[in-house]
């Protein structure tokens, strides 16, 4: 048991355990403050009042206990798991959960929850505390960690972490507004030499200094906050939070590095470790599929699918990529437009509605609209619209015209669909989705409109472009496409690149393992990508970068 005197000079003054804490560098007012309770701090072989003044003359002693020992043992704690094989798993931490145990957390941490799930199938370099645990993010902090469940995983991934080839991207919210749209951060850091608690920027000369990279992106601009991207070349303790906050930029929420006023509502940090990529310890895995919109990305409005484009999916699906779409077509559309494209996968076909195998010539899952409602909106918008286009999808992806227009009539052009015109009355059950089309003052103006009206219904409105406005099922997006055939060919959205172009595509690219953007993207889904292409649509966007990904692999 350890012993600590201090004697009060004669100018010491104020509350005990603040003035004690300012002469004992290891123990905080808090832990004070419980010794004091614990009758562990006497005054002249007196216990002190945890209200106490500083006595001038006065000696104080404080006795600390023998620390409890820490044992990390398995907790049912539900798991965000995103990926896991026999090797390793990846998890989504919460905020407010703590890594591994440790003093005033020694349990509800992910290490229990882990030990639990796993059985106690992790690996042991990490120690009895660390199992599994190849690297840590702060307990306010959320987000991505790899794990290991045995030692020869762990040992490949720290390889990976230490010469830095693990990608990893951080979202965060900071105060204020940088001036540029991206830039970075490169400085030395170490502890802070007036609070050892903390780290900060430091002379490279410093005692434990160590170099830290961080590269920055501005996503979208909040009034007097901005939400920005971090890439890390480096993974030092609280490296974005100081190196936001040397910029005068610190993280919204940050108690430690922020401003005194703090929005405590945050309870911590924003900041999230969104994305995470690494090379598996199992040898020869590369890619398993890339996923991308059609219009606007893969195909031109006029032109069709670029030869580059073809060129390129040929190569890249030969190699063992696997390729497939995401769009609002139907199959029949998507075979028309992609003439002597094999997928190697099946089609995100109609948002998400609809996944369409052409190898069988089989729908694999359907999802369909509240018919009633949907009739609803429609007999509700016609008269206040008299220029929109309606048509029904139903069925397999077939087309019911219920009031053309010329947008309705280049729809059917455009994506080689065949129409039936018909009374809203006579369409068949199945309903996939309802297209309004107009001009594009129309469509905003309905878009508005919609909003306002049919927010929280069953059914949902979708902008798709700037001429066409959808009813929706609800829940379904390409997003949820993509979910059900990762489900169907047991991968890992976490292992999808997405590509796309406009603002339906945007949750898509949110939920993929890697997203890109091409090059005539608006400015929103460019902010939202990792990636924007250097080419646009025409120019071949597809095809640049599976190129990149086919040179990556081959390692030319």
């Amino acid at each position: 048991m350890e012993e600590l005197e201090i004697t009060a000079g004669a100018q010491d003054a104020g509350r005990l355990d603040a003035w004690l804490a300012g002469r004992c560098g290891t123990l905080s007012r808090s832990a004070l403050q419980s010794l004091i309770k614990q009758e562990l701090v006497t005054r002249d072989g007196v216990p002190v009042n945890k209200k106490e003044k500083v006595q001038p003359g006065s000696r104080y002693r404080i006795v600390l206990p023998e620390p409890r020992p820490i044992e990390a043992v398995p907790q049912e704690i539900p798991l965000s798991i995103v990926y896991e094989d026999a090797d390793l798993l990846v998890v989504d931490k919460p905020k407010g959960m703590v890594v591994h145990p440790a003093p005033g957390n020694p349990d509800g941490t992910l290490v229990n929850a882990l030990l639990f799930h796993c059985a106690g199938e992790l690996s042991g370099i990490g120690g009895a505390i660390r199992p599994g645990i190849v690297h840590r993010i702060d307990k306010d902090t959320s987000g991505l960690l790899v794990v290991a469940k045995n030692d020869a995983a762990h040992q490949a991934l720290s390889d990976q972490m230490r010469v830095h080839s693990i990608h990893r991207v951080y979202h965060a919210v900071v105060y204020g507004n940088f001036r540029q749209e991206e830039g970075s951060v490169e400085t030395w850091l170490g502890r802070d030499p007036r609070d050892r608690k903390k780290m900060a920027v430091v002379p490279e000369s410093a005692a434990g200094a160590r170099y830290a990279y961080t590269g920055w992106r501005v996503l979208e601009r909040f009034g007097d906050f901005t939400y920005i991207a971090c890439k890390l070349k480096t993974g030092r303790t609280h490296q974005i939070r100081v190196h936001m906050a040397s910029t005068g930029h610190p993280l919204a929420g940050d108690a430690v590095y922020g401003p005194r006023n703090c929005i405590k509502s945050l309870a911590g940090q924003c900041l999230h470790a969104k994305d995470l990529g690494f090379q598996p310890p199992a040898p020869g895995e590369w890619l398993q599929f890339a996923s991308c919109d059609m219009d606007n990305t893969l195909l031109t409005a006029k032109e069709g699918l670029p030869s580059c484009n073809r060129t390129v999916i040929q190569l890249f699906t030969e190699m063992g990529g696997l390729f497939t779409v995401a769009t609002g077509r139907p199959p029949e559309s998507i075979r028309a437009a992609l003439p002597g494209i094999a997928l190697s996968m099946p089609a995100i076909s109609c948002n998400g509605a609809l996944l369409y195998d052409f190898s069988t010539e089989t729908v694999l899952h359907r999802s369909t609209l509240d018919r009633e409602q949907a009739t609803a909106a429609i007999a509700d918008i016609l008269p206040k619209f008299s220029r929109i286009g309606v048509e029904v999808m139903a069925g397999n992806g077939e087309m019911y015209v219920i009031n053309a227009n010329e947008y309705t009539h280049a729809h059917q052009v455009d994506e080689h669909l065949g129409s039936i015109a018909c009374p809203l009355e006579c369409v068949p059950d199945g309903w996939i989705k309802v297209v309004f089309a107009s001009d594009p003052e129309t469509i905003r103006k309905l878009g508005q409109y919609a909003k306002t009206k049919y927010y929280g219904r069953d059914n949902y409105f979708l902008a798709t472009n700037n001429i066409y406005l959808e009813i929706m099922p609800a829940g379904v997006s390409k997003a949820t496409g993509m979910h059900d055939l990762c489900a169907l060919m047991n991968h890992s959205q976490k292992k999808t690149i997405v590509i796309g172009d406009y603002y339906n595509d945007l949750e898509l690219m949110r939920e993929a393992g890697h997203a890109v953007a091409v090059a005539n993207a608006p400015a929103e889904v460019k902010a939202s990508a990792d990636e924007v292409t250097t080419c646009t649509c025409s120019e071949g966007a597809v095809g640049e970068y599976l190129y990149q990904l086919v040179q990556r692999a081959t390692g030319a």
